[in-house]
């Protein structure tokens, strides 16, 4: 494997888990500073997104391997979103 690819995946393993390190840490802040916001809200928007970015992950690359006119679009609209 290419040094350079190996640097990528490392550095983005790293960026990955500081941002799942520092979400429960950041909930803590967000608790006293939105009104409304408690650590039950936080906690359960964290897992809806975690739950529903792993139910589209997998089936999603598994698609989107052989096709490379699919793929271009969804990286422009995921740009975006």
């Amino acid at each position: 494997m290419n040094n350079k690819l190996k640097l990528l995946i490392l550095s983005d393993i790293l960026i990955i888990s500081s941002f799942g390190l520092i979400a429960p840490i950041f909930a803590i802040f967000i608790d006293g500073g939105i009104e409304g916001g408690s650590l039950v809200s936080a906690g359960l928007a964290t897992t809806i997104f975690l739950v529903v970015k792993s139910s589209a992950q997998l089936p999603l690359s598994k698609y989107l391997i052989d096709k490379e006119k699919h793929k271009t679009r969804l990286l422009v609209l995921g740009t975006f979103l």
